[in-house]
């Protein structure tokens, strides 16, 4: 399973992406302490019964020692004061099986209850945290019509100025060669061209369906790109130019 992990984690290509990585990772964990609190709720159940069942034959041993004393009125002492208790019509003093079906229900039902809670706030983790919470648009509908790139739109204008300084050697370098963020590296601009155009992430002649720009454009949320501060206007406008115009090189 761990190999599989680190594939799915290394080739973005595939089907099931980081974010299915994390998630199946999240649910594991969620599922085995559902796991876990159940068994601990069994065990505490099987706790409480062994207990309550050492209290009732205290209480038995206590009975049969006041039926000797109290004589005619033990009936009506046991009654009063052991009310889990009977006489059997062979004479003897056991516990009621109305009060044996009441306590197995009530540990049954606060199983239930605790279970049921562990599940419901275990999905709320998984809805939170899976993709869906906060999708990905597949198209931005509010870019700008006009705008004034910071540089000639050019490729590699955009690498040497933005995507080399800004992406993969300064601050946490996501897309360095250390980083290899989503399965992109802008090490060089040969390479970075290629991943760009190939994989998909952009749509020549339609920046606004190109997964480069609504990354970029769409800020505050866990998938746009770079975390933390958006890159400035002009360098965003160079690249969505870039690409209206075909993104050649």
């Amino acid at each position: 399973m761990l190999g599989w992990l680190r594939t799915a984690w290394r080739q973005p290509k595939l089907p099931f992406r980081r974010h299915f990585v994390v998630f199946a990772l999240i649910s594991f964990f969620a599922l085995a302490q559902l796991a876990w609190w159940a068994v601990f709720q069994y065990n505490e159940g099987r706790r409480l019964i062994e207990t309550q069942d050492g209290y009732w034959q205290q209480q038995i041993v206590v009975a049969y020692m006041q039926r000797s004393t109290l004589g005619t009125e033990f009936d009506a002492w046991l009654a009063t004061t052991f009310r889990d208790l009977e006489i059997t019509p062979a004479g003897a003093i056991e516990v009621k099986p109305s009060a044996r079906a009441d306590l197995r229900e009530f540990v049954h039902r606060r199983m239930r209850m605790f279970i049921s809670e562990g599940a419901f706030f275990g999905l709320l983790v998984l809805v939170g945290c899976s993709e869906d919470a906060d999708p990905r648009p597949a198209c931005l509908g509010d870019l700008p019509a006009t705008c004034a790139p910071l540089y000639a739109p050019e490729f590699d204008q955009i690498y040497a100025q933005t995507l080399s300084k800004k992406c993969a050697t300064s601050g946490g370098s996501c897309h360095g060669p250390a980083g290899d963020k989503g399965g992109l590296t802008f090490a060089d601009a040969d390479g970075s061209f290629a991943e760009l155009t190939s994989e998909g992430r952009i749509v020549p002649g339609d920046p606004a369906c190109s997964e480069l720009v609504v990354r970029l454009d769409a800020t505050g949320h866990a998938w746009s790109m770079p975390p933390g501060k958006p890159l400035s206007s002009g360098e965003r406008c160079a690249i969505r130019t870039w690409i209206a115009q075909g993104a050649e090189r």
